[in-house]
């Protein structure tokens, strides 16, 4: 009698702890690059791998999907390969919530071009929900050549169970070199002033995207005071096989957000190549990945890996 009682106390553990996971919210970020300026990407695919997942947040979007207006009252000018990639998402379930513009470093916006870039945040509806009571948006007013950012980061807020949460996706100045370097800092300085400015009840924000680091020693680095990242395996998150490096990053307060983060699990680096690999239709020998072609895979697809990670569902909400 004791040890069927035991084991079904061990039963009853693990299926708790498997349901705990399968609440889970399953997120990932994913760098690809000058979407909506590929008319060969293979948009299907890229959405078919994304839509096992609950919310993605994308960078490096150059051109807006739909007609609309900025801010200022003048149109959007949508281009039709962001508009495939859009469509493709929301074939496979996905809503978003897009940036209001661009941004970028120069005197100019509004452009349709790699010099500026949006935002955008995808997520399923059934799981996730955007809570615009939070603090979301811009972190600056003037998204045009800032003085402490290259592209100003965006915040998306949201709300799923008993979690809410502020993630705010970035591309942070990208390339080697002490100024680089330096920009970097500055940036990311600059996002957690704007964290500290926020008023409210609210403090768990994740900061999260390409961060352009080179190597180990700058990640551990820059760290913010207070903060860890998810890849603290220093994994690295670029498509190119022979120069990885651990771009793509996913900070957080430990204070603030352990307990609403898998932080033992940390993130997931998804093998672009394979996934795509997989998914592939065309004659064997033309995929670009093996062997690997980077200039030909990065048109099709992307330079970055996708990263994923988990945000748990059924902890109390601490803030």
């Amino acid at each position: 009698m004791r040890l069927g009682a035991l084991a079904g106390l061990v039963l009853l553990g693990i299926l708790s702890s498997s349901l705990a996971f399968a609440a889970d919210l399953k997120v990932v970020s994913f760098n690809i690059q000058f979407l909506g300026q590929s008319e060969s990407r293979r948009n299907a695919d890229l959405a078919d791998m994304l839509s096992r997942f609950d919310l993605v947040f994308v960078q490096e979007l150059l051109a807006p999907p739909y007609a609309g207006h900025f801010p200022n009252g003048s149109s959007f000018v949508p281009d039709p390969d962001a508009t495939a990639f859009f469509d493709a998402m929301q074939t496979e379930g996905f809503e978003y919530v897009l940036s209001e513009e661009d941004t970028g470093p120069g005197p100019t916006i509004h452009l349709n071009s790699s010099a500026t870039e949006w935002f955008v945040a995808f997520y399923k509806p059934h799981r996730v929900s955007p809570a615009e009571a939070l603090p979301h948006g811009f972190l600056a007013r003037d998204r045009s050549d800032n003085r402490h950012f290259d592209r100003v980061p965006y915040a998306f807020a949201f709300e799923v169970g008993n979690a809410d949460l502020v993630f705010i996706s970035v591309h942070l100045r990208p390339d080697a070199g002490p100024d680089n370097r330096a920009r970097r800092i500055e940036e990311l300085d600059a996002i957690v002033s704007w964290v500290g400015e926020q008023d409210g009840a609210e403090r768990d924000f994740i900061i999260l995207g390409d961060m352009n680091f080179q190597n180990c020693a700058e990640v551990e680095a820059n760290l913010p005071d207070g903060m860890a990242t998810l890849n603290s395996r220093c994994q690295a998150t670029n498509v190119k096989p022979d120069a990885g490096k651990p771009f793509d990053q996913v900070f957080y307060w430990t204070e603030d957000s352990s307990n609403e983060l898998r932080t033992q699990r940390g993130i997931t680096v998804i093998n672009l190549i394979d996934e795509m690999h997989r998914r592939w239709t065309g004659a064997a020998s033309a995929f670009p990945g093996a062997p690997y072609n980077h200039d030909r895979f990065r048109v099709l697809y992307s330079d970055h890996n996708p990263v994923r990670f988990a945000v748990r569902t059924d902890q109390p909400d601490d803030d």
